[in-house]
Formats: C-alpha cells, sequence, structure tokens
C-alpha cells in the first residue's frame, strides 16, 4: 500500500497533463501512486496519458480511469473509492507538484497516524515566484480544525489538504440534482466538527490557475451549481459555534445564491443573522444582475 493516493480529476487538460507527471517523477520520495480520472475530456487528454503510462519507467504506480463528464465532485468520489494510498492529495491537473512534496508528507505523516482526530496535514499552496498564495497564520506546525482555521485565524487562499483516505470516504461530496459542482468547504465543515487537522508552513505545491479553470469562473460554476452553492453557505450560516462575522459573511452569500436555488429565505432560519445578512446578499444578487447579465 502506498502512503499516498496523489488523485487528479482531468478534463480537457491535454496541454499541461505532462508537466504535472513529469513533477511527480521528480519526487525525491516515490512512496505514492498516481490516480487519474479523465472525466470526459474532448481534446488529447487521454491520448496524452497513454503515452505518459507507455513510457512510465514505473517508478510509481500509474492508473487511469476515463468515464463520461460526471463533474468534479464526482470524478473526487470515486478517486476515493478506487484510491490504495493512506493518504489522498488531490493535486489538480494545471498545478505542479514541488519535488519534496512526498516527502514532507512521510516526514509530517507521524504527527497525525496514531490520533483518530487528526483526519489531515494541511500545506501551503505557493505562487510561481515562490510566496506563499493567500495568508498563513501559523509559523510552527499547529494543530486546528479547516473551519476555524479561517474563520477565527482569518487565512485566506488554498492550502494542499492531504486527507486520512478513510476518513475521506465517510464524507463524500452530496450530490445535488443535476449539479456537477460544489464548494469544497461544504465537506470541509462537516468534517471540521469531528476532526482537527495539523497545519504545516510548508508548501508543497504550485498553484496555477489556467484559464478554463474552476477558479478562473467561478461565479459561472456557483449560478450553475447554484443548490450546492447555497448549502454550502447555509450550512456555516447557521453553525452558531462560528464567529458572528464569519456567519454574516457566509449568510450573505447564502442569500446571493439561495433566490436563484429557491431556497427559504426565512424559515427557521437564525433570525440576527438573516436581517443583518439579507439585504447585503440582495444587493450582491443585483450587482451580478448588473455585470453578468443573469
Amino acid at each position: 500500500m502506498p502512503l499516498v493516493t496523489v488523485f487528479t480529476p482531468a478534463y480537457n487538460r491535454g496541454y499541461n497533463i505532462r508537466a504535472l507527471y513529469e513533477g511527480l517523477v521528480r519526487q525525491t520520495d516515490k512512496d505514492f501512486e498516481w490516480l487519474v480520472i479523465n472525466d470526459g475530456s474532448t481534446d488529447d487528454t487521454l491520448a496524452e496519458l497513454e503515452k505518459i503510462q507507455e513510457s512510465h519507467n514505473g517508478a510509481f504506480p500509474i492508473r487511469v480511469v476515463s468515464r463520461e463528464n460526471r463533474g468534479l465532485m464526482a470524478s473526487l468520489n470515486q478517486g476515493l473509492d478506487l484510491a490504495e494510498g493512506k493518504l489522498f492529495w488531490r493535486l489538480d491537473s494545471d498545478d505542479l507538484s514541488r519535488e519534496n512534496a512526498v516527502e514532507l508528507i512521510h516526514k509530517y505523516y507521524p504527527m497525525i497516524a496514531d490520533d483518530d482526530k487528526l483526519c489531515a496535514l494541511v500545506f501551503l499552496a505557493m505562487r510561481a515566484d515562490g510566496s506563499v498564495y493567500g495568508t498563513n497564520p501559523f509559523e510552527t506546525p499547529t494543530r486546528c480544525d479547516f473551519t476555524m482555521y479561517r474563520a477565527r485565524h482569518k487565512a485566506e487562499g488554498d492550502r494542499a489538504e492531504v486527507m486520512k483516505t478513510e476518513v475521506f470516504r465517510r464524507f463524500k461530496f452530496p450530490k445535488f440534482g443535476d449539479e456537477k459542482f460544489c464548494l469544497e468547504h461544504l465537506v470541509w465543515n462537516r468534517i471540521a466538527r469531528e476532526y482537527d487537522a495539523v497545519y504545516i508552513p510548508e508548501g508543497i505545491y504550485t498553484r496555477s490557475d489556467a484559464g478554463d479553470s474552476i477558479t478562473a469562473n467561478l461565479y459561472k460554476w456557483l449560478k450553475n451549481n447554484c443548490v450546492g452553492t447555497a448549502t454550502s453557505f447555509l450550512e456555516v450560516f447557521t453553525d452558531r459555534r462560528l464567529p458572528f462575522a464569519y456567519r454574516w459573511r457566509a449568510a450573505r452569500q447564502y442569500y446571493r445564491f439561495s433566490s436563484i436555488a429557491g431556497m427559504p429565505l426565512w424559515k427557521g432560519l437564525p433570525k440576527g443573522v438573516a436581517l443583518a445578512a439579507f439585504p447585503f446578499g440582495m444587493a450582491a444578487r443585483v450587482r451580478d444582475l448588473v455585470k453578468y447579465g443573469g
């Protein structure tokens, strides 16, 4: 059993999937497998992956699953079903691993291995110039849950959550009708109610948004998957253990998207937060209509 499953969901990334692979080839620690789900790509992604497999020297296992397009969250759920590693690290096809990424995971794994209340090691994301992506509140390895890391410690930006596979499997991404996407923090918040993670102030990958990535087109994805989006914010909005300001921001976003999704505006929701946030959420929705036309 490998220590890490490096999981890559790929859709129309024939032009850059090899760069990700080459970063994995350079890993100083080869105790991992690379699992790729080709999610119905219509370009040469599958052909490029087949070329990679044919020329691969076998230093680490590669598995490629190709299927019709079902979306990112379905890919993640299937990846969890297929993963053989003790740990599960999602590395997107437009990101690049640092050469010592698996080595660092191996180094810090003993900190969480035998603690049943710890679910993950969380590393920093880096920019191409070597700077940290977002803000990092911790200078030493620190125990914290996913939600309080952002709600109380004001952290911002993407991170590399290297999760215990057996824990992650308990918190798969829910399905909302025909929607193919929901915000990851829906699952992170659910996990945070039961588990802590250890935040490591070192970077293991370089983040780079392709022009066709979800991040680069985020509003479209949120709007087109509005039930999952609104549900993500609703669960923060109604979580009374969180700071008021954090819940209020989530409530604004809930009202921004719940009107599209046809979800409740008032019934059963915390009145104080709702009354404070409702006008701001509606104002954001009006701005969306003006800016995006929908």
